[in-house]
């Protein structure tokens, strides 16, 4: 099925669903949330079933249970495979301690993910509610009260998951994401010839696609809602030239140093007048 005929077909079944069952609204978040429910009527409207291809379990560094729940699209008629699906859970997340709702969590958010892009729908809906619900606890965390070492000046700031506060720039710098960008701001990774807009929009949409993984295998995860906020507003700023390019530290001129052989000569003459 085409991208055009798809968009129709799930925007008709769409039309049919019912608000908070099949899906759900955020204040301030433009798409609606496709649930469970929903993302089995657009499974029923495409003739679409969801195969279990494999589940993936393990601790973390830090000592968290994850879960990662592997899916098959498949088409029920033609037995074809129409997209992947990966849905992870792991226990540090909020009231979510428990492994078997865990292993329910990571199943549905595969279904959800394979569902919507493989009827087209990711277009129409956004990602699963829990993902964006337990990205938003973890940006609340308080804030914190930063001083500007030259002017005096107080501010409060909001912590970044992938960021923190440099003082000399009095700005945020990257931690994460790769050499490119450690130790630079969101401008300066904007204006820099070896990053540019091409990297900071590889960053937004990390996450976006379920086949793709990291380097260590695992699904990859979108940045922080703090970092993507952050990156959106630096790069409208730039281009509505409320921001301009970041001044080049450029170090002083030093002074024409004579070599040995002119000191000598002019100390000779110095001697002979």
């Amino acid at each position: 099925m085409d991208k055009i005929k798809g968009l129709e077909l799930a925007e008709s079944i769409r039309q049919e669903m019912v608000k908070d069952i099949d899906y759900t609204t955020i204040a301030h978040m433009q798409k609606p949330f496709l649930t469970q429910s929903g993302a089995s009527k657009l499974a029923e409207g495409f003739g679409y079933k969801a195969e279990l291809a494999d589940v993936r379990e393990y601790n973390t560094d830090s000592g968290e249970c994850r879960i990662t729940v592997i899916l098959n699209i498949i088409d029920i008629v033609s037995n074809d495979c129409i997209s992947g699906a990966i849905g992870t859970w792991d226990s540090s997340e909020r009231g979510s301690s428990e492994r078997q709702r865990g292993m329910q969590m990571a199943y549905k958010r595969a279904y959800v993910m394979g569902m919507r892009y493989a009827t087209f729908s990711h277009e129409l809906f956004t990602q699963d509610e829990d993902i964006v619900r337990a990205d938003m606890e973890s940006q609340s965390a308080p804030t914190r009260v930063v001083v500007n070492e030259d002017t005096g000046e107080k501010k409060e700031v909001k912590n970044i998951f992938e960021m923190e506060w440099d003082k000399s720039k009095d700005d945020y710098v990257f931690t994460r994401y790769g050499a490119k960008v450690k130790g630079k701001t969101v401008k300066e990774a904007y204006f820099d010839s070896n990053v540019g807009k091409g990297y900071l929009e590889w960053i937004l949409n990390l996450g976006s696609d379920p086949s793709k993984t990291d380097n260590q295998g695992n699904p990859e995860k979108p940045c922080s809602m703090g970092l993507r906020e952050l990156i959106v507003k630096t790069i409208n700023d730039i281009n509505s030239g409320v921001a301009d390019e970041p001044e080049q530290k450029v170090a002083p001129e030093k002074p024409d140093t004579p070599d040995i052989d002119t000191i000598a000569q002019v100390n000779y003459e110095n001697r002979s007048t």
